[in-house]
């Protein structure tokens, strides 16, 4: 999955992801944000949450941040 080379993330991070992506679905307040930021918000999270290394975020920053 793109994630996993991208963020160079496991399995179980991965899943985790998009566990925490789909929970989004039901939430009326959350159809505002684009599915990109929900997919590296929920990335993110579950990078945090399963304490791995936190490299990606400031790649994400340099790009999307102008």
């Amino acid at each position: 999955m793109l994630c996993e080379l991208f963020a160079q993330v496991d399995a179980n991070t991965h899943t985790l992801a998009k566990y925490l992506m789909e929970l989004t679905i039901v939430e009326y307040d959350l159809a505002r944000l684009n599915p990109s930021e929900i997919a590296a918000a929920s990335l993110c999270l579950a990078m945090k949450l399963n304490c791995d290394t936190p490299d990606w975020v400031g790649l994400v920053h340099q790009v999307f941040v102008v």
